[in-house]
């Protein structure tokens, strides 16, 4: 696997005025989501914070797709079926393996049109040890209440032994305007100085703040568990809201609003916070999928932008 990224030239996709920019390349990384200038609208609007032009990093960028695991593995290190498996710690000086492998590697451009793309990442069992592909799919889609984003996310067992398996989206959003976040959850993760989980709590001022959303929680990094599939950000000042709808395979996600900073994250996950792990007591079985040879698995998300 090669984790050298190249900027190129980005994908823009567009149907309406809403327009994706994608950059295969680095990452497989979303550019921009943006509404672009219309009749109704002398400026556009960025539904996600938006990449710097030819940038390659992943942290610079709009969202990026985390894959064949999210979040992070105590130490890089885990066992499954019987085997012990050990992972780079791949974000320096950061202590574990995090996000996964294909966030800062280039995917290929399988398919392409004018309002969708399919990107494909291929792993050959090198570094993780089961050889696997993951295919993103998003597509621009026109309705009679406006345009929408749906991205599609696939993982392939292409190994001769069961694999775990788990995906991500990591997206962050513009703070700006009195940017506000509403989502309903049953419990927050909250994790030791080693960013490792030690406690699941069903109450706590995260889930408070998220419930209510009339109040922006700042200084947070944790993981939520039992998310509905709904999200909705809103910018008052702007009298602009994105709503998230997420399939049944994101049920947890992890809010992220680092203090002093201009955007925070919302980020869907299929499984939990270190979940190849021990599971901490009140996350259910993790969330980690046993993938048979030759077995996928998927999950959807739609960001359905609109003006009040």
């Amino acid at each position: 696997m090669s984790d050298v990224l190249k900027p190129v030239d980005d994908l823009e996709l567009h149907v309406g005025d809403l327009s994706l920019g994608l950059r295969p390349g680095a990452g497989g990384h979303i550019a921009w989501l943006r509404s672009l200038k219309s009749e109704d609208r002398a400026v556009g609007f960025d539904w996600l914070r938006p990449s710097p032009p030819d940038s390659a990093a992943p942290g610079d960028s709009a969202c990026f797709p985390m894959t064949p695991f999210c979040n992070r593995i105590d130490q890089g290190r885990f066992r499954y079926d019987g085997r012990a498996i050990s992972l780079p710690k791949n974000f320096p000086p950061e202590a574990h393996a995090i996000h996964g492998l294909a966030w800062r590697a280039p995917w290929r451009v399988a398919e392409r049109d004018e309002s969708g793309a399919v990107l494909s990442f291929s792993h050959d069992g090198s570094v993780w040890p089961w050889a696997f592909e993951t295919r993103i799919a998003y597509r621009l889609v026109q309705t009679p209440a406006g345009p929408t984003c749906d991205i599609r996310l696939e993982t392939i067992n292409q190994s001769e032994s069961p694999m775990p398996s788990g995906f991500g989206l990591h997206p962050y959003f513009p703070r700006r305007n009195g940017a506000l976040v509403k989502a309903a959850v049953t419990s927050v993760i909250e994790t030791d100085a080693a960013m490792m989980p030690r406690a699941v709590v069903p109450e706590s001022p995260l889930k408070e703040a998220l419930a209510f959303g009339d109040r922006f929680p700042d200084g947070f990094d944790n993981g939520l568990e039992g998310w509905n599939g709904v999200a909705e950000i809103r910018w008052p000042g702007d009298r602009a809201r994105l709503t998230l709808s997420a399939s049944e395979a994101f049920r947890r996600a992890v809010f992220y609003s680092p203090e002093g900073e201009d955007f925070f994250c919302f980020e869907p996950v299929s499984h939990t916070w270190n979940g190849l792990n021990a599971v901490p007591p009140g996350c259910g079985d993790g969330g980690v999928v046993r993938l048979a040879p030759g077995e996928s698995h998927r999950a959807t998300l739609t960001l359905t932008p609109r003006f009040d």
